[in-house]
């Protein structure tokens, strides 16, 4: 607080006046901090971040608050203005929604708390990852025949159809009729736009009945969001003889005589 004197004196010198004032000076102050640094998150899907706004000023004051950074669009703010009380936080919310069409990558964006006197303002970034991933899967042969005890080799082609490297987990189901089904390699990593070949064996046992099989091959993205399946088909063939005899005794006849 400042007080100040305005005195008025007359020409002769002599007649003076005077008033005092006192001026109560505000400083407007504002800071702001995110909560999450770094997000991940993928298309189509909210990511939300909390911002605390502090007025750090004296009195009240009124904050503007914008989005700044790689794709403002993107985010909603939960509030477009706050009143805070001096030394008061408040918590803003950021949702932020990359689109259908987004491409992968990290996206900053900044959460701009200016001042009612237009001037004073604090910021703080947070950023977001988004993952594009996918996979696709296509068997150089969907349907193989073999029998008890074979051993079947299964191709697959596997393209890694997102926009980043990625690990491809490979799992199966609906194959409790084989005595077992082996990877040739499994996790398998690829490039974006990458294919890789993958065998998958087989082993049927002795024992298994004669008839067709089919079992399900499933590959996941790393971030688990992401898979493709394809049904793979098995038709076991049983091979066997039989000998039956028209009648239970044989007569064999030597010349004359007869046994």
């Amino acid at each position: 607080t400042y007080t100040l004197a305005l005195n008025a004196t007359s020409s002769d010198g002599v007649t003076t006046d005077g008033v005092a004032m006192m001026v109560h000076v505000l400083v407007d102050g504002v800071d702001v901090e995110v909560e999450t640094e770094l997000s991940e998150t993928w298309r189509d899907i909210i990511v939300s971040v909390g911002f605390n706004v502090t007025n750090t000023g004296q009195g009240n004051d009124t904050f503007a608050l914008t989005v700044e950074g790689d794709e403002p669009d993107w985010a909603i703010l939960s509030d477009e203005s706050i009143t805070v009380e001096e030394g008061e936080t408040v918590v803003v919310m950021m949702e932020i929604t990359p689109p259908s069409d987004a491409d992968a990558g990290f996206y900053e964006f900044t959460l701009v708390a200016t001042s009612a006197n237009g001037i004073t303002s604090a910021s703080a970034s947070t950023s977001v990852h988004v993952w594009v991933t996918g996979v696709q899967l296509t068997p150089e042969d969907d349907s193989l025949t073999g029998y008890r005890g074979d051993q079947l080799e299964f191709d697959i082609t596997m393209r890694n159809v997102g926009q980043e490297r990625d690990v491809f987990t490979l799992s199966h189901t609906g194959a409790d009729w084989a005595e077992s089904v082996i990877y040739g390699s499994n996790p398998v990593a690829l490039d974006p736009d990458a294919s890789g070949s993958v065998s998958i064996t087989v082993i049927l046992s002795s024992t298994i009945d004669q008839g067709i099989y089919t079992f399900t091959v499933t590959s996941t993205s790393s971030d688990g969001m992401m898979n493709e399946s394809v049904e793979l088909q098995v038709t076991v063939t049983v091979n066997g003889v039989e000998i039956s005899l028209s009648q239970d005794t044989v007569t064999i006849t030597k010349g004359n005589s007869k046994e």
